[in-house]
């Protein structure tokens, strides 16, 4: 297990993505996952490079994730999770997934990251997106019991500036 779970369990469109992404990179030693929607299309960005895979599947998409309404590419979640536990391994003072929700419930999605980085210490400190109405399912599936939940308003502020949490 990290050292120190933190999870943020905030409303759609809080703005939790965008300022966990600006708060990650202000690290200076972040790695993982982000979903930031830019321009009304959803991406995976790799924390550590800001590299975006497009998550959106479109028509000619022969096997999507599908949950709900949307369809994912199942290339660019393999691809980001192989990037995660890559940086995982270095040892990164943050690591950072968001969003763990349904697709995660099914073990798809970045659950393969998420798995990785609960079975190992390699993180000081793991920092999880939680879909909110799926929080407590989720905390179950993955055995998530200690983790401290943060209000989103922290790392907006200059109240959470260091991975350590001063």
């Amino acid at each position: 297990m990290p050292r120190t779970i933190w999870s943020i369990v905030e409303p759609k469109g809080s703005g939790k993505t965008s300022t966990l992404l600006a708060w990650a990179r202000r690290q200076g030693d972040a790695a993982g996952v982000g979903q930031p929607t830019i321009d009304g299309v959803r991406y995976l960005e790799i924390v550590e490079t800001g590299e975006r895979l497009r998550l959106e599947a479109g028509a000619e998409e022969s096997d999507p994730l599908l949950v709900g309404r949307y369809r994912f590419r199942r290339e660019a979640f393999r691809q980001a999770n192989r990037r995660a536990v890559a940086a995982l391994n270095l040892d990164p003072a943050v690591f950072f997934l968001d969003e763990i929700g349904a697709l995660e419930l099914e073990g798809e999605g970045v659950a393969p990251a998420l798995e990785r980085a609960l079975a190992t210490n390699r993180a000081g400190r793991l920092l999880l997106v939680i879909r909110e109405h799926l929080a407590e399912d989720i905390r179950e599936r993955f055995g998530i019991h200690d983790d401290e939940q943060i209000p989103l308003a922290r790392f907006r502020s200059d109240t959470t500036n260091r991975a350590d949490g001063t």
